[in-house]
C-alpha cells in the first residue's frame, strides 16, 4: 500500500509542478496558485481513498416507490 501512495504522491507532485511552471513562466501566477490548491485538494482525496476511506452510503431507498 506504501509503494501505492508514493507512486501516486510522486505523480501528482511532478504533474502539479509541470503545469504550475507552465502557469507561472506566461505570467498567470493567480491562475497557477489556483491550480495547485486544487491538485492539493485532489491529492488529499486521493491519498483518503487509498487508506480505504468509505463515505456513508444510505441504508433505506431514497425514493422508495419509484420503479
Amino acid at each position: 500500500m506504501w509503494g501505492k501512495v508514493f507512486l501516486f504522491s510522486a505523480g501528482m507532485i511532478l504533474m502539479s509542478l509541470w503545469q504550475a511552471k507552465y502557469w507561472f513562466f506566461r505570467g498567470y501566477r493567480r491562475e497557477g496558485w489556483v491550480f495547485v490548491g486544487w491538485m492539493g485538494i485532489a491529492w488529499i482525496t486521493g491519498i483518503l481513498f487509498l487508506f480505504d476511506f468509505r463515505l456513508p452510503s444510505p441504508t433505506q431507498p431514497l425514493f422508495p416507490n419509484w420503479k
